[in-house]
């Protein structure tokens, strides 16, 4: 079957509605991450001030299907218990991952995975599926063509390391998507151009020619980063760097201790590290800051809500984002964060963010302590140099601010290929953002 020839299939044109037939609610299936779907849901349908500091897709998604009166099937891969709820016009079923398994054995175990899920989703009969978890596996859905389901993948994460060594196993999960999925496909969403580039390695460069890649970027409300002053200049002993995101060894925090260990080494007292976040290695991180003696340079406040991270942050001159060459990041949404805060960034390209935010950025080599530590020197040392890349904030701010680049207003455009949706009255009001303009 070629491309031309699945694309009817999808059935992504319907007729346009005669006048004054009542049509059917559209139905949207979302595969999702890790989140807490119902404890959003409470958040986003009571208009409550968001706990969590960023853009949360979640919320869109919610937001999405309150904009076109649409029934949604989401599930959701939060660790611990299988459970199934319905609030209003949402039924949330969080599924698991596998977990607690490596090599072969862990791949395997997305078969029967997919074999629970599948089937509640063709039950379900969305007019679409939304997928973002678990990419590699996506090529378990190609049965729902079968049934008439389209799929909508939007990449979070760039399909293998940039830099980092490439697995046997990353290259035939990949051969499979390409084969069973994506060739078939006629638009993506993606977070980044690494993302898009990588899909076009992968299928190359005339198949993917029929695809229409639709980019998102991480959108937030104005409200978030109003109350965080600008940086100071002079005085500012110590230097304040922060790092916020998930305390894992890919994201570079011991590579974070080892720059404060020779920041303190070389100047002692001038340089302070917070470090801000949850994880895997949150507690074994702490002990080595106690083993290396570097309680009064590094703090490790743990999980920050979004007043005590705005709070930190109007105490911080810059933001590093030390991620290793071995982690698959899509864009890396703190170095958009640190641009609205206004604090220059220093970070590798391993972020995809860095082809966005690089006019604001001390750009290091990938794993390279030793220019993280000659970058963070620079911005202290050099007052024009900081003034430049803190000055270079304001202009980069636009495309993250903007509700027209945010993933749900993306969602709904490629959703428009598939079904028949209704107009939403305020443009805006699929922007999700702390406080909502109408009720759900």
């Amino acid at each position: 079957m070629d491309h031309h020839e699945t694309q009817v299939n999808f059935n992504p044109s319907r007729e346009e509605p005669e006048a004054n037939v009542p049509q059917k609610n559209i139905r949207i299936a979302y595969l999702s991450g890790p989140c807490d779907a119902p404890a959003v849901y409470a958040e986003w349908s009571e208009r409550r001030q968001q706990d969590y500091f960023g853009s949360n897709y979640m919320k869109q998604f919610l937001q999405l299907c309150d904009d076109l009166d649409a029934n949604s099937y989401v599930i959701t891969t939060l660790p611990g218990e299988f459970n199934q709820c319905q609030r209003g016009r949402f039924i949330f079923d969080n599924h698991p991952t596998p977990s607690g398994l490596k090599g072969v054995g862990y791949h395997v175990a997305f078969l029967p995975w997919f074999a629970r899920i599948i089937p509640r989703i063709i039950r379900f009969r969305p007019d679409a599926l939304i997928v973002t978890e678990s990419q590699s596996y996506w090529f378990f859905l190609f049965c729902l063509r079968w049934f008439g389901i389209p799929i909508i993948p939007s990449f979070h994460c760039v399909l293998w390391p940039k830099y980092g060594h490439r697995k046997w196993s990353s290259r035939v999960l990949w051969q499979l998507n390409r084969l069973l999925i994506l060739k078939y496909l006629k638009a993506i969403v993606v977070t980044s151009n690494d993302i898009t580039r990588q899909v076009i390695e992968l299928l190359g460069a005339k198949q993917s020619s029929h695809i229409d890649f639709v980019r998102h970027f991480p959108t937030y409300s104005i409200s978030q980063f109003g109350s965080i002053p600008l940086p100071t200049f002079v005085p500012r002993h110590p230097f304040r760097v922060i790092f916020a995101g998930r305390i894992e060894t890919q994201k570079g925090v011991y590579d974070l201790l080892e720059i404060a260990r020779r920041l303190d080494v070389e100047r002692k007292g001038s340089f302070h590290f917070d470090i801000c976040g949850d994880g895997g290695e949150l507690d074994h991180l702490r002990k080595r800051i106690i083993d290396l003696k570097l309680e009064e340079v590094v703090s490790c406040h743990g999980h920050c809500n979004a007043q005590k991270l705005s709070l930190l942050l109007g105490a911080s001159h810059a933001w590093v984002v030390p991620t290793k060459s071995d982690f698959e990041a899509g864009f890396e949404m703190v170095c958009a964060e640190a641009i609205l805060a206004n604090r220059p960034l220093i970070t590798s390209a391993v972020c995809p963010a860095l082809e966005d935010v690089r006019e604001a950025t001390v750009e290091v080599q990938p794993d390279n302590v030793d220019q993280y530590y000659q970058g963070i020197l620079k911005l202290n040392d050099d007052i024009d140099f900081y003034s430049c890349k803190q000055t270079a904030c304001i202009a980069l701010q636009k495309p993250f601010y903007n509700p027209k680049n945010s993933w749900g207003t993306k969602i709904k455009e490629v959703l428009a290929r598939y079904v028949v949706i209704p107009a939403v009255p305020n443009q805006n009001a699929m922007y999700a953002s702390s406080k909502h303009e109408r009720a759900p």
